[in-house]
């Protein structure tokens, strides 16, 4: 009773004007020219938020790319901001869970390279919806003198840790469940997506009946992600083919 008690829907015009929120506070300090970096891959969530955004945001980005730290060492995407001496980089996204993939794909990355670099950068994580965990988390990354990073969000989804008691989570953690418990998951989920077992409580996830979600490859959009992300992983190859 208490799970299902704290079990929260997040509704698509409650997602966009947290979104516009957190937006606005944003761009506050994002002065001058800023760049849009999104996901490793596509059909994932970073560029469909920008889209949900982009017609309200004050002006237009100077760059805008996927961005894969291993991948950017041959297109130099990271180089292209520095070159242009572009001060802020913007990565829009949904939810803040554990904070891994933000911390470890973009953020360490990327304040390694204008650390060498010795220029100054200011990284601006645009996410309405995050835990205390993923809040603690990009918080701790390293401090950089040149590196300046911005963690804006709205609300704190609270996880199984903070709702349940102690006991309570024992008996969640009881061997007699054939299934591991991650008590780090929330009892957040949106109109437009279920998170993961890692994210969400899976007990809780197998009772919603979940819609496609809205970037997946087989709808409109995700048709034309594909061929755009097309773009960038061929312009990938083909400089490593000349190299070769």
């Amino acid at each position: 009773r208490k799970i299902i008690a704290n079990v929260t829907y997040v509704s698509a015009s409650t997602f966009k004007t947290k979104l516009r929120i957190t937006t606005e506070i944003a761009f506050r300090k994002v002065t001058g020219d800023y760049a849009v970096l999104w996901d490793y891959k596509p059909h994932s969530s970073k560029r469909w938020v920008f889209h949900q955004i982009k017609s309200a945001l004050p002006r237009k980005p100077s760059l805008v790319s996927y961005y894969t730290q291993s991948v950017d060492k041959v297109i130099g995407v990271a180089e292209q901001i520095y070159s242009k001496k572009i001060k802020s980089i913007v990565v829009f996204d949904d939810a803040a869970y554990s904070g891994e993939q933000l911390i470890n794909r973009i953020l360490v990355p990327l304040s390694k390279f204008f650390t060498q670099k010795a220029q100054n950068i200011k990284l601006f994580v645009i996410v309405p919806y995050a835990t205390t965990l993923a809040q603690q988390r990009i918080k701790a990354v390293p401090h950089s003198p040149f590196v300046e990073i911005n963690f804006i969000f709205e609300e704190t989804m609270k996880t199984l840790l903070e709702i349940l008691s102690p006991s309570e989570q024992s008996i969640l953690q009881s061997s007699e469940r054939e299934e591991f418990v991650y008590l780090g998951a929330t009892l957040t989920f949106f109109d437009h997506r279920v998170a993961d077992d890692h994210s969400f409580f899976s007990d809780v996830a197998k009772l919603i009946t979940e819609s496609p979600k809205p970037y997946s490859a087989d709808t409109t959009y995700g048709a034309k992600e594909k061929a755009e992300w097309e773009l960038y992983w061929n312009r990938y190859l083909e400089i490593l083919h000349k190299e070769d």
